[in-house]
């Protein structure tokens, strides 16, 4: 719900880039999203996985890459660590009609598979969960 508020004023027209972001997080086997000192990137589960895969067959994106190039789908393009406006480790994956990642607004996807193997309670028990280093408070999966 977060990324879907932020309307923001670009080249005089307003934008809604990250109207369907989502950020993606790892759990440990304890059920934390970090581990150690909460500023260290290394702390986080997720940090430095090989989970950064092109979505479709596309022109190059933020990833970096040379210009023009193309990917297939599924082609590794990189590690996932912390850029951007972020304050963790985490994978922002949104999709857009231009460029440049916040002068466009953002388009609606589908993803074709996935495995849910628990749900958060809620975003108030992510926000404590990511502020102490605790355990995620979550239901699993039937």
């Amino acid at each position: 719900m977060r990324h879907r508020r932020a309307a923001l004023p670009v080249n005089g027209r307003i934008r809604v880039a990250q109207r369907f972001a989502v950020d993606w997080e790892r759990l440990d086997a304890l059920g934390r999203i970090y581990n150690g000192p909460q500023q260290a990137l290394a702390s986080y589960a997720i940090y430095g996985q090989s989970a950064l895969y092109a979505v479709c067959a596309s022109a190059a994106r933020s990833i970096p890459l040379k210009a023009g190039e193309r990917v297939r789908r599924r082609h590794v393009l990189g590690k996932v660590d912390n850029t951007g406006n972020s304050v963790a480790s985490h994978l922002h994956f949104h999709a857009m009609y231009g460029p440049l990642p916040l002068d466009a607004n953002g388009l609606p996807y589908c993803i074709d598979t996935f495995w849910v193997t628990g749900h958060a309670v809620g975003t108030e028990a992510f926000d404590e969960a990511e502020a102490k280093g605790a355990p995620l408070a979550m239901t699993t999966a039937d």
